[in-house]
């Protein structure tokens, strides 16, 4: 916990969520908003804040990227739902997304939102498979049939 003295931080770790096995997010326990990190991605130009649903923004931007070297930007592991039901559960009332709009409303029901975009998108956890790989390093990653 970092006591700012105007405000009480708590960071929280999330390995894999939204990107890489050091990800992090920090949650203000003084506003009850959670720093969102790429978690909330909307594409374009966006107002600053808003209290409506984001979650289309966040499919589009998830669309946007199929095909693209950004594709597999967000990992999708048997640990994403539970790490993502973590941070529901600090009850946020902001989500202060890195890129596009801050959310001011029910944010655990944002998140466990979220959790379901993400796992209708990616599909089961571990989605990336084998073939996935060595289509995408150009065969450098080969199985034992490979």
């Amino acid at each position: 916990m970092i006591d700012t003295g105007r405000h009480r931080l708590r960071f929280r770790a999330t390995p894999q969520v939204p990107h890489a096995w050091d990800a992090g997010l920090l949650f203000d326990e003084t506003t009850s908003a959670l720093f969102c990190s790429d978690l909330f991605l909307q594409l374009g130009q966006m107002e600053p804040s808003t209290e409506s649903d984001i979650l289309e923004r966040v499919r589009a931007g998830v669309l946007a990227f199929r095909g693209t070297p950004f594709d597999h930007a967000t990992p999708y592991t048997p640990n994403t739902r539970p790490l993502l039901e973590g941070l529901a559960a600090l009850d946020p009332r902001v989500l202060l997304a890195m890129h596009g709009s801050t959310y001011v409303g029910d944010g655990r029901k944002a998140i466990l939102q979220l959790a379901d975009l993400l796992e209708e998108m990616f599909g089961a956890p571990g989605y990336l498979s084998l073939a996935d790989l060595t289509n995408a390093q150009g065969g450098i990653a080969r199985g034992r049939d490979g």
